[in-house]
């Protein structure tokens, strides 16, 4: 069984194994730190992350400035591993990850703040 204080859920290994099972139109998810290295989490969910991404036929990664150029724990993806990467304006994107963005096939919305 796998309990995270942070987030406050229990995730028990029939839960974890049902992932396989399921095929997901759409995953949104978030992620501690993108850098043109990759996607990264703090905790193992980014084992479970992982395989939403697989299991899903568009994936969609949705974070604020806050998580750009940081460095973490867990690898759990590439960039270019999502069709599309939605953040907000309020720090310049790195231009090592512009780059790697524009020569893939994700698309990189940029959400002006109000």
């Amino acid at each position: 069984i796998l309990f995270t204080y942070a987030l406050g859920y229990v995730m028990d290994t029939y839960a974890i194994d049902a992932l396989d099972k399921f095929h997901f139109d759409i995953v949104f998810t978030s992620c501690t730190s993108l850098s043109a290295d990759g996607v990264y989490n703090s905790t193992l969910n980014a084992i479970y992350c992982k395989r939403l991404i697989s299991r899903a036929t568009t994936a969609v990664l949705v974070i604020d400035n806050s998580k750009l150029g940081n460095s973490s724990y867990y690898e759990f993806a590439k960039a270019t591993d999502f069709a599309h990467i939605i953040i907000d304006d309020q720090i310049p994107i790195p231009q090592d990850l512009l780059q790697l963005l524009e020569g893939s096939n994700t698309k990189l919305t940029i959400v002006r703040c109000i």
